[in-house]
């Protein structure tokens, strides 16, 4: 393997390291709202095959699909490096967008519960007409 693709390869796997890093600290923050512990399982779960898939696909991609024991490692520091990152500085920013998308989701779903008040005192108004003719 020459070594432009080792570099690449090594680079790769930092950067998905602390892709990595994100996604899971941003994930187990989200899934705390959730209230069996075995969903939170799947969902964790879930997101740790899906990495591995896609690292191996992207592996693929940039060198054939071969490992040595410098790109894990190359890895691990690179999920360091991302929570070192993430802490102080992703963190707050993906806690207030957090905030943000279920202060949209409350609204929405005050907007649905108002409509379909509305809807239910146009049917009731109209049935009070029906009955009044009759």
């Amino acid at each position: 393997m020459s070594l432009l693709i080792q570099l690449r390869s090594i680079l790769y796997f930092f950067l998905m390291g602390v892709g990595y890093s994100f996604v899971l600290a941003y994930l187990l923050g989200v899934i705390q709202c959730i209230k069996y512990a075995w969903i939170k399982n799947m969902i964790e779960l879930n997101a740790h095959i899906l990495f591995t898939v896609v690292l191996y696909l992207g592996l693929i991609h940039v060198n054939q699909g071969i490992i040595h024991i410098y790109f894990i490692v190359s890895l691990v520091i690179g999920f360091f490096f991302g929570y070192i990152v993430y802490q102080p500085l992703i963190l707050p920013f993906a806690m207030r967008l957090k905030h943000r998308i279920e202060k949209c989701i409350a609204k929405f779903k005050q907007y649905l519960k108002k409509r379909k008040a509305k809807k239910q005192q146009k049917r009731q108004a109209k049935q009070d007409a029906s009955e009044s003719v009759k």
